[in-house]
């Protein structure tokens, strides 16, 4: 029987260490950010076809439910949230008591929440709606004193049959064809160019908050990782990086540090003791982290978010917590009056 080798480990240098230290100043003093998933998948909210889908993210609904590239796309011809206000959801986080907002880019679903020249499948070149949201949350947190941060997913992206891990399940044509995905015409034809508009067109972001990093299935794949890490860098010195840009949160402890600023943990999961990285707990109000409309959803108590809260700021990280909004683009009333409660309480 072979033993499996242990994965190395990069620390990072002491320049590599200082110029973290410097980018993560504003981090360290934020503490609490609101976290927001939004997409496609806001319109379902995790019912497909008149049915309430199992998948305990609705975010994940088209993957739970197998749902072809194709068929989702269609989702785009609906969606149209014209009761989307910049300012009020901006104003809402600073009434929350947040620091910054890190809204999801591109989610795994491929469709990206902004206008993109490299790739039309985005929320103003396929939808009825026909704005950047991004382009007026980027001026609204300017004006209100709030952070800007960006999700991106790098690996899955089901709407690309060439994209990491299950690249052509969502395409049954490709299937077919025995098709094998060329992981490389991703990356150059879509995450890197997209990446580089997230990094020029919206002023300073100040995190891009990678995900799933699954590149291969050992989950761990450090030259993808260090490509796409040293094309931010090159882009922008001062942006912050998470670990999921190549660990995966289930390590709990970094591996590959030299590419990233700070850990991101588990979903759902705050820490009880320090780590040797700055971390970010990225939590949800409800289990779920995409809007959810199924029956019995409940949200986390008010003592229950405020005692997360400080845990983790007890411990040397930020609380990133979670609301979904509707695909007819609002903040659920019933999540903020619930974020304004802990904020009385703090």
């Amino acid at each position: 029987m072979m033993n499996t080798p242990a994965p190395r480990y990069y620390p990072q240098s002491n320049e590599q260490k200082n110029a973290s230290e410097r980018r993560l100043k504003w981090f360290q003093k934020a503490q609490y950010g609101m976290f927001l998933h939004w997409g496609l998948y806001s319109l379902p909210a995790g019912i497909w076809r008149g049915r309430e889908s199992y998948t305990h993210y609705t975010e994940w609904l088209q993957h739970h439910e197998r749902i072809s590239a194709v068929d989702w796309a269609k989702l785009a011809r609906e969606f149209n949230p014209v009761s989307f206000d910049a300012n009020e959801w901006v104003q809402t986080i600073q009434d929350a008591g947040m620091s910054y907002l890190t809204l999801t880019a591109k989610h795994h679903e491929g469709f990206a929440m902004f206008h993109s020249k490299a790739s039309s499948f985005n929320i103003v070149d396929a939808t009825p709606f026909a704005r950047d949201p991004i382009e007026e949350l980027a001026d609204a947190c300017s004006t209100h004193g709030i952070q800007l941060c960006l999700y991106y997913s790098q690996c899955l992206d089901w709407s690309h049959p060439d994209a990491f891990e299950e690249g052509p399940r969502f395409h049954p044509e490709k299937q077919r064809e025995g098709y094998q995905p060329d992981h490389d015409r991703y990356v150059e034809e879509k995450v890197l160019p997209q990446l580089t508009e997230l990094l020029t067109q919206y002023g300073q972001i100040g995190a891009i908050w990678f995900d799933t990093p699954f590149y291969n299935e050992e989950k761990l794949s450090r030259s993808w990782g260090k490509r796409i890490s040293d094309h931010v860098r090159n882009l922008n010195d001062e942006v912050l990086i998470s670990s999921r840009v190549v660990d995966t949160s289930l390590h709990m402890r970094p591996l590959n540090p030299d590419l990233y600023d700070f850990l991101s943990l588990p979903d759902l999961h705050v820490h009880e003791e320090a780590r040797e990285m700055f971390a970010e707990s990225p939590d949800s109000i409800c289990r779920s982290y995409g809007y959810d409309r199924r029956k019995g959803t409940t949200l986390m108590s008010a003592d229950t978010i405020l005692e997360r809260l400080r845990m983790m700021n007890r411990h040397n990280g930020n609380l990133l917590l979670n609301l979904g909004p509707t695909g007819e683009g609002r903040l659920p009333p019933s999540a903020v009056q619930r974020l304004l409660e802990v904020q009385k309480r703090r």
